[in-house]
């Protein structure tokens, strides 16, 4: 019988090879060298991070909070490289949803008759 655990770090150097992964390396290296840009996708990041944990507790948000986040994904969205790294993480973030969904198949067949 199969470990599961060898079989996770399996898929995870699987995940690795993966041309989604791959793409996120290497763009990320090249953003990484470049603080000005970090620093905007970090802001991104926590702002757009700050309006989800509102939606999930289910807090209002003000308009001006959704304006700032798609204000700064426009401005991110000007600079080619990080609009690549961003559409590749999505690609990556979609690989992983795909395989949460796959991995949590088990579950739902123990709730689902």
């Amino acid at each position: 019988m199969s470990n599961p655990y060898d079989k996770a770090h399996e898929l995870a150097s699987l995940i690795e090879k993966e041309q989604s992964y791959l793409k996120v390396k290497e763009i990320s290296q090249k953003v990484l060298e470049k603080p000005d840009q970090m620093q905007q996708i970090d802001l991104f990041r926590r702002e757009q991070m700050e309006v989800q944990r509102k939606q999930m507790l289910g807090m209002p948000l003000e308009p001006k909070e959704l304006e700032k986040v798609n204000e700064l994904y426009e401005k991110l969205m000007e600079d080619s490289e990080v609009k690549e790294l961003l559409e590749a993480e999505q690609a990556l973030s979609q690989l992983f949803n795909d395989l949460n969904r796959i991995l949590t198949l088990p579950l739902e067949k123990i709730y689902k008759k």
